[in-house]
């Protein structure tokens, strides 16, 4: 089959508006939420083979404060999507064609950038039945499902998921990488292996690799593509059957409820006064404006309800002083009337 140029001129531009990213992940069937444990890009935006924006994306460099625990052995479904932040849930661009993998690496607690060697692969998939990776995640909600190896040892790990769109890959350089990364603290259940064969990113693959310098529009879903990338790890047989430790993981304490991705809002001090009511209050801004600056992609909805709390404390300030009895501590959470509203026969809501 013969394209002319204007055709995949037209076909290319068409792709360009259909970028996607990784909006969230489940450990055994749990949603970790939006955005939460991973290092969240300001887009969707792909990223190319000679960026170093190629490990873990756009930011991907920066350390979030969510780590989730998962268990060895745990299944994980990644969930793409073209508007990330939930506000449109389409199937991804059926332009879009080519593989999916999934990398580890071993990571401290807080380490920034996670460029370099020892990350190994642990599940691809290219072309199988004539269709590649990406229409088994279109038919799947959006969804790229995998298991983590059993035996590997308890740590800090990074999980990085990787999709080839081969829409422009015909010219070097064109392949569009989308990559995201999430921080996991593997808990054990016996295993303690540290896979020796690994590659480094960037490095791990190369702009002329036949998986790469591929050209769809005249080969499709060839049934002797090559995936980019090592082989996958091969878990052993050496990994127990005990229960998985319960090793805390060092997360921010998110008991006030309100949470964006990897922010959580402290809780607000109590007052005695009305100019420490209303020091409370603008903290309360500080933290939503922090909300805001951390958000990425995936949504500020977090920050929009952290909002409507911080108006809500204001009223509180507003009742106490003209009362003049500040002595108290906020609500915690949103809420129609709280104590102090009681006390002043106001409804703030």
């Amino acid at each position: 089959m013969k394209l002319t140029n204007t055709l995949l001129a037209l076909m290319a531009a068409a792709a360009s508006t259909a970028h996607h990213m990784v909006s969230n992940f489940y450990v055994d069937g749990a949603n970790q939420g939006p955005g939460v444990c991973l290092r969240n890009p300001p887009s969707t935006d792909p990223v190319f083979l000679n960026s170093n924006a190629i490990v873990c994306n756009v930011n991907g460099d920066r350390a979030v404060s969510m780590t989730c625990p998962v268990n060895a052995g745990a299944r994980i479904t990644v969930q793409w999507r073209t508007w990330p932040d939930g506000s449109r849930d389409k199937p991804l661009d059926g332009s879009h064609q080519g593989p999916c993998a999934v990398y580890m690496k071993r990571m401290e607690h807080g380490q920034g950038s996670l460029a370099g060697g020892g990350w190994f692969k642990i599940w691809h998939d290219g072309v199988y039945n004539g269709k590649f990776c990406s229409d088994r995640i279109r038919e799947n909600g959006n969804k790229m499902d995998f298991t983590i190896p059993r035996d590997l040892a308890e740590g800090y790990y990074a999980l990085r998921f990787e999709s080839i769109a081969l829409h422009q890959a015909q010219n070097e350089g064109g392949a569009q990488f989308y990559i995201g990364c999430a921080q996991i603290y593997l808990r054990s259940i016996g295993g303690n292996q540290v896979p020796r064969e690994t590659v480094s990113i960037p490095g791990y693959t190369t702009a002329r690799h036949p998986g790469i310098l591929y050209n769809y529009w005249t080969r499709f879903a060839a049934p002797n593509y090559q995936i980019p990338g090592p082989s996958p790890y091969i878990s052993t047989n050496n990994f127990g059957t005990r229960n998985p430790t319960n090793t805390p993981v060092r997360n921010p304490d998110c008991s006030t409820g309100f949470r964006n991705a990897n922010w959580c809002a402290p809780a607000l001090p109590s007052f005695n006064s009305e100019s420490s009511c209303y020091a409370g209050h603008s903290k309360c801004w500080a933290q939503a404006n922090d909300c805001r600056r951390a958000a990425g992609a995936t949504g500020s909805q977090g920050c929009q309800e952290y909002e409507r709390y911080c108006m809500q404390v204001k009223k509180v300030c507003d009742a106490c002083g003209a009362a003049r009895n500040c002595n108290g501590s906020f609500p915690k959470g949103l809420t129609k009337r709280n104590s102090l509203e009681r006390r002043h026969h106001r409804d703030f809501s």
